[in-house]
């Protein structure tokens, strides 16, 4: 691997996980707000984020992980647990990052701006929605298993999994039971 490869690999990783922990942050921000004006611009922050920082580091990283995966391994890469798995989850969440996450954050944007402009306006319930909440969650744990394939590089596909499955455990956590008591949703 090249030294710009490298570079590359490190800028991108850097700048995908500040974008990442940013936008978990300003969405911690909106869903804790009491106004309206207070969440449409958490919600205008994170889809900033997501078009400013998130997906250019994603870019970044797919064009020089692919390359270096190209040039070096080939096709076998799919033989190498963690190379294998670093492919199969960086793809799962781009494609889900650019999908159920983002067009979330867009809906919760106009909705909440809609609702700020009008008088009257009642936050509707975009927050509490299930499944963008939790593919929302599960990026930070698949960003850390990622880096972790990279750093430790396992040989054993057991190790892959296990980790998939705490990345899982640690996004429902955060959607089940963190997140409704951290925003005194649980009833108590």
């Amino acid at each position: 691997m090249t030294e710009t490869a490298r570079i590359a690999h490190m800028v991108g990783a850097m700048v995908l996980g500040l974008g990442l922990f940013a936008v978990w942050v300003f969405d911690l921000v909106g869903r804790r707000a009491a106004s309206l004006d207070t969440i449409a611009a958490a919600a205008k922050r994170v889809a900033l984020l997501y078009d400013a920082v998130v997906v250019p580091g994603a870019l970044l990283i797919m064009a020089s992980g692919g390359w270096t995966i190209v040039t070096i391994h080939g096709s076998s890469f799919l033989e190498i647990p963690w190379l294998a798995g670093m492919v199969i989850l960086f793809s799962l969440e781009f494609v889900e990052g650019n999908t159920i996450t983002r067009l979330f954050f867009l809906r919760l944007r106009r909705t909440t701006a809609a609702a700020a402009a009008d008088p009257h306006g009642q936050m509707p319930d975009v927050q509490r929605s299930f499944l963008p909440s939790f593919t929302h969650f599960l990026d930070i744990p698949v960003f850390v298993l990622i880096m972790s394939l990279g750093i430790f590089k396992p040989t054993e596909w057991s190790v892959l999994i296990l980790g998939c499955v705490l990345a899982v455990a640690v996004a429902l956590a955060q959607t089940i039971y963190f997140i409704p008591r951290l925003n005194g949703q649980d009833g108590h």
